[in-house]
């Protein structure tokens, strides 16, 4: 379905006036759907990897050694390990780091003091850094240290 530009603000809006009207509800439903995002990776994950994981326990149950079934092994899991290769690396890596000249509160007294009054606002934790970068844009990035989990 394409959309256009009106389609899209419109959208926007009504998601704007839902969030502003009930926020702790709006704040659940975006905690369900990154939760429904990752849960549908790891149902991927183990769909995939689960026929590998089968047949390599057949292949070290049974004694003899037989090089078909480790080859049937390397098949069936070829899936599992490609989507693995290029799915856990990007969930559990940090965000690259951000580089710009780090502003103190002593020399920008006002910017600080407003950058106060929205973290009271908007009910945010107090800020690590302020940084003052390329792009010369005002924006919070927050860096889990772990990945997806935190």
């Amino acid at each position: 379905m394409l959309w256009n530009t009106a389609q899209f603000d419109s959208l926007i809006e009504r998601t704007e006036k839902f969030a502003r009207k009930h926020p702790n509800l709006y704040r659940l439903q975006v905690a369900l759907f990154a939760l429904l995002g990752y849960g549908y990776l790891l149902f991927m994950l183990v769909f995939l990897l689960s026929p590998a994981i089968l047949v390599l326990g057949l292949v070290i149950l049974k004694q003899p050694f037989n090089i078909w079934a480790w080859f049937y092994v390397i098949i069936i899991s070829f899936p599992g390990v490609q989507f693995a290769i290029g799915t856990l690396p990007a969930l559990l890596r940090n965000s690259s780091p951000i580089y710009g000249k780090c502003l103190s509160r002593s020399q920008f007294p006002k910017l600080f003091s407003l950058i106060d009054e929205l973290q009271v606002k908007v009910k945010v934790t107090s800020l690590k850094k302020v940084l003052l970068t390329a792009e010369f844009n005002a924006s919070i990035i927050q860096a889990p240290r772990l990945g997806i989990f935190g």
